[in-house]
């Protein structure tokens, strides 16, 4: 007999029953350590030395780099920042501490100006 149709009937077989015994494989259940889910939120700053457009982009450049963080739009007329980010991975502090350490002067919003 050729050998490799006893090769293919015998995946075929183990198949079969494997299905019909409920086999679901050997394999790790990737389903046992679930991750945390994202906790969207989103943060206003007033940012002071936000002069330009060239400005606007290394701000939104060096935000995008931390973690968490998942947008960034800046409003350079009206000096604002406002930040979509994962709750479960940073937090409006943090936020802040960022926009600081890029040089610029952050003081949060309450409640960001309507767009």
């Amino acid at each position: 007999m050729n050998p490799r149709v006893v090769l293919m009937s015998a995946v075929l077989v183990a198949g079969a029953l494997g299905s019909t015994l409920g086999c679901r494989g050997s394999g790790p259940n990737i389903d046992a350590a679930p991750t945390p889910s994202a906790q969207a939120a989103t943060a206003g700053y007033r940012v002071e030395g936000v002069a330009c457009e060239s400005c606007a982009k290394r701000l939104r450049a060096g935000l995008m780099k931390a973690d968490g963080i998942k947008s960034v739009s800046v409003d350079v007329a009206a000096k604002h920042v406002t930040v979509d980010y994962d709750a479960a991975t940073t937090d409006a502090q943090r936020i802040r501490a960022a926009i600081e350490a890029l040089g610029f002067t952050a003081t949060k919003d309450e409640k960001p100006p309507s767009t």
